[in-house]
């Protein structure tokens, strides 16, 4: 069964897993690291929401809501919403 809940720190890992597996499958630019998960993902002063979809304690997608600010590195424009969702490919 799945369950969804907050994201935290200790999920960081696991975050970055579901990211370089969309990197390996060739749907991701580049792999990530526990950093970059952290800084773009859970201390983030304009997240709205993480969401993290855990399966018996492994991390198999998640799911962040934040307000754009200027100068972002998604290039949206301040004051819209960035959401950004990420799905393991072995989740079956």
């Amino acid at each position: 069964m799945i369950e969804f809940r907050t994201a935290d720190p200790t999920d960081a890992e696991d975050m970055a897993e579901v990211q370089n597996a969309i990197y390996r499958a060739g749907l991701r630019a580049n792999p990530v690291d526990v950093a970059l998960i952290t800084e773009r993902y859970l201390d983030v002063e304009h997240t709205v929401a993480c969401t993290v979809a855990d399966r018996d304690g492994r991390i198999v997608g998640f799911q962040s809501v934040k307000r754009a600010w200027p100068g972002n590195p998604y290039d949206v424009p301040a004051g819209w919403g960035i959401i950004g969702t990420h799905i393991h490919g072995c989740v079956q």
